[in-house]
């Protein structure tokens, strides 16, 4: 009898962990608001006429930036971290690396609903929302 109980104890507390495991893997896959509104959004720096985007790059297979300009297909940054403010009013991108040389182009992207703004080594670049 005593056995029977501790059995059912142990049962129980197993499908608790289990259902709270499968409840919380959701929430690790949902996109946030920010990161649905700037996907696939054009943002141009008026300067040098490049163009910045964030989003689902098919020959790749995954998520990333890619800068080009009038002239070119342009170039990819994948396996970005990814960082939203609390708010959910910006997200930051880093340690993102060009698949082609191995190397990162910049060093980090604050991405808002209006801008971005790229760092480099050499300075920051901003980039106004165009559609």
């Amino acid at each position: 009898m005593n056995s029977t109980r501790y059995s059912k104890k142990f049962l129980m507390k197993k499908m608790f962990f289990v259902l709270l495991f499968l409840g919380s893997l959701p929430l690790s896959f949902a996109q946030s608001r920010i990161e649905m509104f700037v996907e696939n959004r054009k943002y141009v720096n008026d300067q040098t006429g490049l163009v910045f985007r964030y989003g689902y790059i098919s020959s790749l297979n995954t998520y990333g930036v890619t800068l080009s300009n009038a002239n070119s297909s342009g170039i990819n940054y994948i396996n970005c971290s990814k960082d939203v403010a609390s708010d959910e009013s910006y997200m930051i991108l880093s340690n993102c690396f060009d698949p082609n040389t191995g190397s990162g182009g910049f060093s980090r992207a604050v991405v808002g609903s209006r801008r971005a703004i790229l760092s480099f080594s050499d300075g920051e670049l901003e980039f106004e929302l165009v559609d």
